[in-house]
């Protein structure tokens, strides 16, 4: 007896359109926008205002995370545009709307600078009144940034590339510091370490090794290519000792930050709290040592949850260092974006099973693209 058709089975697929329709909605929304990532867009200028006021108004709270989420725009849509014809080889990418054409280059291009503007005005408006030197310091930042996307897999030497990022995304601390009126302290510039470390790791490494086959088919240079790593032909990757010795160092230099920083007790804490985090954050540190074993044997599901759950440790490790200095709404705030990124990750990733599996030495990519 056919149960697929009749009745029930037409009301059943007039229930499941609509949901289908916004799941891929939302796909599209996460592959222009990168929404998976707004939690650590939006942390960094809130983390860099909290560096200097602990207690921030909702209003400066929302402009805070509203110059984050304007320098997302223009970090992610600007290297998209710049990086479509690769893109469109790379079969992670299939469904990004400027892939298949649904978002044109010039449409893309345009929502990416209108965010120069957006951001500016933020920053100089209230509730913030952040001054020149903020505006400077987001120029700075938007200009490393367009630096990178330009150039960044063209360079001679890409790890100089992937440092001018991680300047542009630690930037965005200090503008927080000026934009609640500065002046830095010693947590300002945790924060933009800490960032600027964390991009250099990450794509240098972790992006790099993910998208290697890819990257050599289409003469892009990076990091982890310069440094020697190859596709092998069989599958899975060649990763030399260079690459992992520049993933430990910019591992051990990320946890260094931090750890200092508690050690030095950049915060205020008192004996307790500090005894606590520095527990803390030398249990993360080991446990993110550890998984970098799986971050640099690039192959199947051991590398795929590896290399998130390292990325995910870096990451909150920052914010960690810094929670008992948050106030409620902050605290509330970030947890909030967190969700939203977590919710966009798992939303958008239909394809994570293909990352690594993929991988083929150069010549084999190209006979089966």
């Amino acid at each position: 007896m056919d149960t697929t058709s009749g009745p029930s089975s037409d009301r059943r697929r007039l229930e499941v359109r609509p949901a289908g329709r916004l799941v891929r909605a939302a796909r599209d929304v996460d592959g222009l926008l990168r929404v998976h990532f707004v939690f650590f867009s939006a942390l960094l200028p809130v983390l860099g205002g909290v560096s200097v006021r602990r207690t921030l108004s909702p209003g400066a709270i929302a402009a805070l995370v509203a110059i984050g989420l304007c320098f997302h725009v223009f970090a992610y849509v600007l290297n998209d545009v710049v990086d479509l014809p690769i893109d469109r080889t790379q079969p992670l990418r299939r469904r990004d709307p400027l892939v298949r054409g649904v978002i044109r280059p010039g449409q893309a291009l345009g929502l990416a600078l209108a965010a120069v503007p957006l951001g500016l005005a933020l920053t100089l408006a209230p509730p913030l009144r952040g001054g020149w030197a903020a505006a400077i310091a987001l120029c700075v930042g938007f200009g490393c940034m367009a630096v990178y996307d330009v150039y960044g897999k063209r360079a001679a030497f890409p790890p100089l590339t992937d440092a001018v990022q991680g300047v542009a995304w630690g930037s965005l601390a200090v503008v927080g510091a000026l934009a609640v009126g500065g002046p830095t302290t010693a947590g300002t510039w945790v924060a933009a370490a800490h960032a600027a470390l964390f991009i250099l790791l990450i794509n240098g490494i972790h992006g790099g090794l993910r998208d290697l086959a890819n990257d050599v088919a289409g003469g892009a240079r990076t990091t982890a290519i310069v440094f020697g790593a190859r596709p092998r032909a069989a599958g899975g990757i060649d990763v030399p000792p260079a690459v992992a010795a520049f993933a430990f160092t910019v591992t051990a230099l990320v946890l260094a930050v931090d750890g200092a920083a508690v050690w030095g007790n950049a915060f205020g804490y008192d004996g307790a709290t500090r005894q606590a985090m520095l527990a803390v954050v030398g249990a993360l540190a080991v446990l993110a040592l550890g998984l970098l074993g799986a971050v640099l044997r690039p192959h199947g599901v051991v590398f795929q949850v590896g290399f998130r759950l390292q990325m995910f440790l870096l990451l909150m490790l920052l914010p960690i260092v810094f929670f008992p200095s948050l106030s409620p709404a902050v605290r509330w705030t970030l947890g909030v974006l967190l969700a939203l990124s977590v919710v966009a990750f798992f939303v958008g990733a239909e394809d994570a099973g293909e990352e690594v599996q993929g991988q083929r030495a150069p010549e084999q990519e190209g006979r089966t693209q």
